[in-house]
């Protein structure tokens, strides 16, 4: 079975993320309208996809429900339009350890996803483009679910490794089961507000006052356990 403990590089910085979870309207007015005042944007507004893998017994799912201390995911990013030829993409392995997480990015430098692609072509292009001590690894799963979702950026005008990103316009497809690749086309009315900072002390002061004001409070929230319908 495959050890997540194997692939984390224990040289790599590790990172919180607080997750709030906004279906209210006013609600979002009120946490988009703090953000000039703290954070600029640091990237332009884009359609981000995910497809994500898992073993036939759904592990990193359970793993996820359950809350387990050491759990991973495993998804292929790509960004832009659902369906394209032979756009830039990336395999991520997200990881966590408790509450600090992390992430393994090996590039695709080649990915098509065509309407109505067979899983198994879909595949195969992955294998050919990541490192051998994945391939078995990878062989084993299964894809489980697609998403898309609009999401915009911004990091701290004063500490910049406090970054902030708001996810509009989820929407998910499962695939479990089928043999050909669907677009997400379940939406799902809902915003979710990510905080993203290093643990060191001196960013605790800068989000605790932000948490403070944000109109809900953090959550644990997975678009992925989300999509599978256990959240």
């Amino acid at each position: 079975m495959f050890k997540i403990q194997k692939i984390i590089d224990p040289h790599q910085p590790l990172r919180f993320e607080h997750k709030y979870f906004i279906t209210h309207p006013e609600d979002l007015a009120i946490s988009e309208s703090l953000v000039p005042g703290s954070f600029t944007t640091s990237f332009k507004k884009r359609q981000v996809n995910s497809l994500y893998f898992d073993t036939p017994d759904l592990l990193s799912y359970h793993q996820s429900m359950e809350g387990a201390y050491y759990r991973w995911k495993i998804r292929i990013r790509w960004y832009g339009e659902y369906y394209q030829s032979n756009c830039p993409a990336q395999l991520e392995i997200k990881y966590k350890r408790g509450a600090l997480g992390g992430k393994k990015l090996y590039p695709l430098k080649f990915f098509s996803t065509e309407r109505n692609q067979l899983k198994q072509n879909l595949i195969k292009q992955i294998h050919k483009q990541i490192p051998p001590h994945l391939q078995t690894f990878f062989t084993s799963l299964d894809w489980a679910l697609s998403t898309s979702y609009d999401r915009t950026y911004y990091e701290h005008q004063l500490y910049h490794p406090v970054r902030l990103t708001i996810d509009s316009n989820l929407k998910t497809s499962l695939l479990v089961g089928q043999s050909r690749l669907s677009q997400p086309d379940k939406l799902h009315p809902l915003h979710i507000i990510e905080l993203k900072y290093s643990p060191n002390p001196k960013y605790q002061s800068v989000v605790m006052a932000l948490g403070q004001i944000l109109p809900t409070p953090p959550t644990r929230f997975s678009k992925y356990t989300w999509g599978m319908g256990g959240e």
